[in-house]
């Protein structure tokens, strides 16, 4: 089974609600992202930790899913374990179900089992959902009196780095000019082994080779086989005609290069 989600940026908070004003009383507290680096055969463990906002108990539940996006804006949750790069069934959650009391906080603890294999090669990942489990209580009675239902999930991505392996290729797939807000955006696929981090900038260059300016992009992270979309905005550059030299830089891990010509109206 594939769950689909079009969302507007790479957001770790996955909210299903059928109002906008709906508001969680959980959180994550710390980061939703975690990373190791680890050789095959090695197990680690990890920790999750939720606080309650709300005057009552909450009740969640815990289970993993794949996670892939795209840079047209598709995110999608395949079953875990169907991905190929899948680290879902190396995952063992300590519980299915937790509750986090009131103004509290609750730890979702977890261990991570490597294979020992010698094909293991660059990043696997997944993620833990945290998802409320709706209750009868203050906040909810409330909403069903105004006729909201809301149910609230938590995505935080569990990434295994093999050691220092896997390849690191980043393609580009593109770029296009939005002209009435002079931003341009560039679409970038990782086709590598390797998660990467690229900073992308755009190098500006007159019909004559002369360099006009450097203009600074966003920072994502990129999984292998999954693409992103890169906003760099260029309302500082006059009208005509130029060359654009897009960087990929991700450190220690390569910078990529890239020229399209652009016209600007």
């Amino acid at each position: 089974m594939m769950f689909r989600l079009k969302i507007i940026a790479p957001v770790l908070v996955l909210v299903l609600a059928m109002a906008h004003n709906a508001q969680s009383r959980i959180s994550v507290v710390g980061d939703m992202v975690h990373e190791k680096v680890v050789a095959p055969g090695q197990n680690y463990r990890g920790a999750i930790l939720l606080q309650n906002d709300g005057n009552d108990p909450v009740k969640i539940k815990i289970y993993r899913t794949d996670y892939l996006f795209h840079s047209d804006g598709q995110y999608l949750y395949p079953q875990a374990g169907q991905s190929p790069r899948s680290n879902a069934n190396w995952i063992s959650p300590r519980s299915s179900r937790l509750t986090i009391p009131a103004h509290g906080k609750n730890t979702v603890y977890y261990s991570v089992q490597v294979p020992q294999a010698d094909t293991l090669s660059g990043t696997y990942w997944s993620m833990i959902m945290i998802q409320e489990i709706p209750t009868v209580s203050r906040e909810t009675r409330a909403s069903k009196k105004s006729g909201v239902k809301s149910v609230f999930r938590y995505g935080v991505q569990i990434v295994t780095h093999i050691n220092k392996t896997g390849v690191r290729q980043l393609t580009f797939l593109g770029a296009t000019l939005l002209n009435r807000k002079r931003i341009l955006q560039v679409d970038i696929e990782n086709t590598g082994e390797r998660a990467l981090r690229p900073t992308v900038l755009a190098k500006v260059y007159d019909e004559k080779g002369r360099h006009i300016g450097d203009f600074s992009g966003e920072k994502y992270r990129t999984y292998p086989g999954t693409s992103v979309r890169f906003k760099i905005n260029l309302s500082k550059v006059k009208l005509g005609a130029y060359k654009v030299l897009i960087v990929a830089d991700c450190g220690d891990d390569g910078i990529f290069e890239k020229q399209y010509p652009i016209r600007i109206e």
